[in-house]
């Protein structure tokens, strides 16, 4: 049930739709009132991953000297996660368009694309886990969430678990006192959210999901923004694991571009 501050948030949202006529996110072209914020051509436009692709993290895989590659289960991009991280799934490369769209949303506070972009994110899911997904969003410090003022994975998992009709959990929480990630190197990364995340206190879920998570009748589905490095992911799964509970792995909007050598 929505709370009232967003009941009222949103219906300010349908007025001021019908007042002043909607752009698109990517190319500013008008757009009926009701209609998600980026237009049919700009998202027909986003860019795919290129295949051949890594079976496992999903990182787009080049041939040397030409060479073929029909698949790969795993590489120097996933080897090094735990296996509590199992598999990864992105709709999108992190370039072009869907680049502009999460930097949109996550810094510039367009939080009306976090719908389409949840609905993209849906997509993936199924092709993680063959029993019921539980959605759980990554989330942010206290800190950066008082600075942001929202958490855009949250927003993605909502719009997600919607289209799915699939049940969202807030699991984890994230300790404070961490660099950003976005401005280490692969190797910081891991080593900057090691044992970060654990389970929210608090938290009553219940009896019957507590019961399939166990047996692996239902799966945790960790959902994010963008893929990097997958260390954020690796965390989360990681604890996820430890407390008893089956992580399918991690579906995000976009795929970090990074082309790797066979």
């Amino acid at each position: 049930m929505l709370d009232a501050p967003r009941r009222v948030a949103e219906a300010g949202l349908r007025i001021f739709d019908r007042i002043v006529p909607r752009r698109c996110a990517l190319c500013a072209r008008g757009m009926e009132p009701g209609r998600p914020p980026v237009c049919s051509l700009c998202w027909h436009r986003l860019p795919c991953i290129p295949a051949p692709r890594c079976a496992r993290c999903g990182a787009t895989r080049a041939g040397v000297g030409g060479a073929v590659i029909s698949r790969v289960d795993s590489c120097e991009e996933c080897d090094g996660w735990p296996a509590a991280l199992s598999v990864a799934a992105s709709a999108y490369l992190m370039a072009g368009g869907a680049a502009r769209l999460v930097h949109a949303l996550k810094y510039s506070g367009w939080t009306r694309l976090a719908e389409p972009m949840g609905a993209e994110i849906a997509r993936e899911v199924p092709g993680l886990t063959g029993c019921l997904p539980v959605l759980v969003p990554v989330p942010l410090s206290v800190a950066r969430l008082r600075e942001r003022g929202f958490n855009q994975s949250l927003l993605l998992a909502r719009a997600a678990a919607a289209v799915g009709n699939w049940p969202l959990i807030e699991l984890l929480r994230r300790d404070t006192g961490t660099r950003r990630q976005a401005v280490l190197g692969r190797q910081e990364r891991l080593s900057n959210v090691r044992g970060l995340f654990r389970l929210s206190s608090g938290i009553a879920l219940p009896g019957d999901l507590v019961s399939g998570l166990g047996s692996g009748s239902a799966a945790v589905v960790l959902v994010d923004d963008v893929l990097t490095t997958g260390a954020t992911a690796a965390a989360c799964a990681t604890a996820v694991r430890e407390a008893g509970l089956r992580c399918a792995g991690v579906v995000t909007f976009a795929r970090a571009a990074r082309p790797l050598e066979s």
